[in-house]
């Protein structure tokens, strides 16, 4: 046996596998929901494996993991909110996000426009998920 095994195996560390893979996954599409920060999401995800000594991969192993789970977690809200409107419902919140998505491509301008604390580029897709 190796050092390194001989070293994982006296201090418990557990490699990123399969299971440990997808259990880690799930947990970070739970801890996504609410989250617009993906960068919050990357460093819980890394205090949880150290947490749980799974011994870290790749930084852009676990940044992958981190937006899928990010993304994961806004596709559920859109259709969280999509199964709670009527249809009427439905089209005018889809014409109000097409009308603020088209101005804020017009530029510089419609950024600066948006008021602070504004929905971004992370809910840019939203209106078309209702469409």
């Amino acid at each position: 046996m190796n050092n390194w095994r001989r070293s994982k195996q006296r201090h418990g560390f557990r490699d990123f596998t399969r299971p440990t893979r997808a259990e880690l996954a799930a947990w970070a599409e739970r801890e996504a929901v609410g989250l617009t920060d993906g960068r919050v999401l990357l460093d819980r995800l890394i205090e949880r494996m150290r947490a749980e000594q799974i011994i870290i991969p790749g930084i852009s192993v676990v940044e992958r993991m981190a937006a899928a789970a990010m993304h994961a977690a806004d596709a559920a809200v859109v259709a969280e909110i999509n199964s709670l409107l009527s249809d009427t419902q439905r089209l005018q919140l889809h014409a109000l996000l097409s009308v603020r998505y088209m101005s804020a491509k017009a530029g510089c301008l419609g950024c600066v426009s948006r008021p602070p604390g504004s929905v971004g580029g992370r809910f840019s897709n939203f209106s078309t998920s209702f469409s």
